[in-house]
């Protein structure tokens, strides 16, 4: 019998498979694990439901990767995790609105939510920050914040200092 998690990622790979050329697979799989991992070390961190945390990673921009980016992909994205965790039919609904919430407020990273949505949001900005540390300099006070929660001091101009320094050997 599969587990939740194992449910889910068989769910998604399905999606991504029919909705996308290999590179982007490669691409969502980064990203969304990614994600997911992450979404999973600050639930532990902030004792907060591990397998739901790490289920709305994976989910969080599903509308993107099946569809293409839409400024609207979380609310977008919101819905497609909602019918997919539904047909799944092992989650309660309390669960389900708990991970579609979360992935519907994920972008508004201006705005503070409930506990689940400012997680998803501090693992994405994070990884997204992992990925390419430019583009996520707009959410440096959110990375620096979180870096800061797990222990992690170095400065941010230092980690993309050493990103650059390494692409350009």
């Amino acid at each position: 019998m599969m587990n939740r998690i194992d449910s889910v990622t068989s769910e998604l790979t399905t999606l991504l498979t029919n909705n996308n050329t290999e590179e982007n697979i490669g691409e969502a799989y980064i990203h969304l694990y990614g994600v997911s991992h992450f979404c999973a070390l600050l639930a532990m961190k902030r004792n907060l439901d591990i397998e739901l945390s790490s289920i709305m990673g994976l989910l969080h921009d599903i509308y993107t990767y099946t569809h293409g980016y839409d400024k609207q992909h979380g609310i977008l994205g919101a819905e497609i995790a909602d019918a997919l965790l539904k047909k799944i039919n092992i989650f309660t609904d309390e669960e389900i609105s708990i991970v579609c919430i979360a992935i519907s407020n994920h972008s508004d990273k201006k705005n503070i939510h409930d506990t689940y949505s400012e997680l998803l949001k501090d693992a994405d900005s994070v990884q997204n920050f992992l990925e390419a540390p430019f583009s996520e300099l707009k959410h440096k006070k959110r990375i620096k914040s979180v870096l800061k929660e797990i222990g992690i001091t170095v400065k941010l101009k230092e980690i993309i200092n050493s990103q650059t320094s390494d692409t350009s050997q």
